[in-house]
């Protein structure tokens, strides 16, 4: 029953309070304990079980904020990406059933987790990582064009030669 105030989505989620809830909706127990005094100490003490809570549901730690970005409201933009990557994560958390945010994270790797397709990500989208490959000049051997000054290959016609 929050209610969003002149603060802003920050002022909302400052005391850190929506955050554990949040988690503990994803997977209950998340946050054993949520501190209902509005101190200062408190607050930050609530973001900070949230971002255990989130990074142990599976958010990157490079998608995680800083206390303090929440707190005194300087970087909210990472805020949103920790929420979002959250949202993402939720795909994975065994049990959860209720809504999520975006897709899958195996989705930036081009297959749902109900998918029969798997995908190998140890090899590149051709088989070897771009420029391994060796063109087909003959056993063993590759040829290459000289570089010129245009940055074209010279063409060698043999009707101007």
């Amino acid at each position: 029953d929050a209610e969003l105030t002149d603060d802003g989505l920050q002022g909302l989620l400052k005391s850190g309070v929506l955050l554990c809830e949040l988690v503990n909706v994803i997977k209950p127990g998340s946050v054993k304990r949520i501190e209902q005094k509005l101190g200062v100490f408190q607050q930050r003490e609530n973001i900070a079980r949230f971002l255990n809570a989130a990074k142990a549901l599976g958010v990157a730690s490079n998608e995680l904020f800083d206390t303090q970005d929440l707190f005194d409201g300087r970087n909210m933009r990472q805020v949103l990406i920790c929420v979002f990557s959250l949202g993402r994560a939720t795909f994975e958390v065994p049990g959860y059933t209720g809504p999520t945010l975006g897709k899958p994270v195996r989705s930036k790797q081009g297959a749902h987790k109900k998918s029969q397709f798997t995908v190998n990500s140890n090899q590149g989208l051709w088989g070897k990582a771009g420029g391994a490959h060796m063109p087909l000049a003959g056993v063993g051997q590759a040829k290459m064009r000289p570089i010129t000054t245009t940055g074209r290959p010279e063409i060698k016609s043999p009707v101007l030669a």
